[in-house]
């Protein structure tokens, strides 16, 4: 009975060597029918692939994975919102171009012109006007009489409280100004200005000449009569203004415009 024996040895990394040795019932034969086969290394190698070792690569590649599609879901998902938002856009611009399209044309504004006073209407500038011809006349005409008669008037400014030594100023002073104040409420220039003056003038002479001594009543009527007259009169001028006709009306018609003009009226 004979006996194989089979033997393997390494014989390099590369290749596995297999001996075969057959025994029998002759031991002296034993050499001479000795066999010994040596096989490919390529066929006998077997490759064993431990998946251990494998496993870590594995799972780094599956985490990629998973990030990438997260990524890839989120831009996914980004897009279609920013889709979306643009498409409500769209459509709010389409509701407005429409609406406005069907919508009425708005009137054009119209600028409502600036009341009118009512001392500028024409039956009122009238008035006034014809006032200020009354009034400035009387007033010229004193102021007239005062530089033409000094001598007269010198004895009305002496009653007055002036430092001694400026009567003869007060004349030249008095007539002056009282001819200069019928100029300007004639014109209607300065107006208020003027009849401020008129009232001053017009107040020293009741309180210093005709109302002095308290007696008012020794003629007809009482004294100082037209000096109380013309200081009620330019109240009025203080208070009302020249009215329509004058230059001071013109002055405030032009500023108006000015000021429309600047504001783009």
């Amino acid at each position: 009975m004979s006996k194989a024996i089979k033997r393997t040895t390494a014989d390099s990394t590369d290749a596995e060597t297999t001996r075969v040795i057959r025994t029998g019932a002759s031991r002296v034969d034993a050499d001479s029918n000795q066999t010994e086969v040596i096989e490919p290394a390529d066929s006998e190698r077997t490759s064993v692939i431990d998946d251990d070792v494998f496993r870590p690569d594995t799972e780094r590649t599956r985490v990629v994975d998973d990030r990438e599609f997260e990524e890839e879901r989120r831009r996914r998902e980004l897009a279609e919102q920013r889709a979306r938002e643009r498409a409500d856009r769209q459509a709010i611009e389409a509701e407005r171009q429409r609406r406005a399209a069907h919508a009425a044309p708005e009137p054009e504004p119209v600028t409502q012109p600036a009341p009118k006073r009512t001392t500028d209407k024409a039956m009122a500038s009238l008035g006034l006007f014809l006032f200020r011809l009354i009034v400035g006349g009387i007033v010229g005409i004193h102021g007239f009489q005062h530089l033409t008669q000094r001598d007269l008037t010198m004895r009305a400014v002496q009653a007055l409280p002036l430092p001694s030594g400026y009567a003869q100023t007060g004349v030249w002073v008095l007539g002056i100004c009282e001819c200069i104040a019928a100029v300007c409420i004639i014109l209607g220039l300065f107006t208020r200005v003027v009849g401020v003056g008129v009232i001053a003038i017009m107040v020293l002479a009741l309180t210093f000449i005709f109302w002095g001594s308290f007696a008012i009543f020794k003629t007809i009527g009482f004294k100082g009569e037209l000096e109380l007259l013309l200081a009620g009169c330019g109240a009025l001028l203080v208070f009302l203004g020249a009215g329509g006709w004058s230059i001071d009306a013109a002055y405030r018609r032009s500023r108006a415009a000015a000021k429309a003009e600047e504001a783009g009226y």
